[in-house]
């Protein structure tokens, strides 16, 4: 497709066996995911939008995905189904990243606004999708995101920016910020 653009890549194991996929998110609203050593895909998701990025689940049964819309997805990493869509960024997202802890979710939209969401509680009593916090970037939209591993020290959420700002995050309290 002429759509085709890879957007984001990302190699993880697969939960079935210990072997290396990739989950592709592409400018023709698809999700691949790719068997490396057999060079096949295993799975092919299609999605309202165009997607930038996607990340796992540290149990990889659930993924967030976000794209060319201000909603951010999270879907069931086997089927594909949408069973949470969160509202609350004003542009399009092109960065997200899912704690080793198992319940923390971060994305990166071009609003320069990084949302931190707790995956144990998407949504407040009414129903609506409520972020544990908003942290500004500093010049413009977030294009990477990262949690630093578990047990590398204090936990360190990354954002990098399209104009050379590199956020440091205190990924424990969400209070602080070293720009570079």
């Amino acid at each position: 497709s002429p759509d085709g653009i890879t957007n984001h890549l990302r190699i993880h194991t697969s939960r079935r066996n210990a072997r290396p996929i990739a989950s592709i998110a592409s400018n023709d609203r698809g999700l691949r995911v790719m068997d490396i050593e057999t060079e096949t895909f295993v799975s092919r998701k299609m999605y309202p939008f165009c997607l930038n990025c996607s990340a796992n689940s540290p149990d990889r049964r659930l993924q967030v995905v976000v794209g060319d819309d201000p909603n951010v997805l999270i879907v069931n990493a086997d089927t594909g189904e949408i069973l949470q869509e969160l509202t609350g960024h004003g542009d399009y997202g092109f960065a997200c990243d899912w704690s080793d802890d198992g319940w923390t979710v971060a994305t990166g939209f071009q609003d320069k606004a990084i949302k931190i969401w707790d995956a144990r509680k998407w949504c407040n009593s009414s129903g609506v999708s409520t972020a544990l916090c908003t942290i500004r970037a500093e010049m413009a939209g977030v294009r990477g995101l990262r949690f630093s591993p578990r047990g590398s020290g204090k936990p360190i959420l990354v954002a990098a920016e399209e104009a050379d700002y590199i956020n440091l995050i205190d990924a424990q309290t969400f209070s602080s910020k070293q720009t570079i």
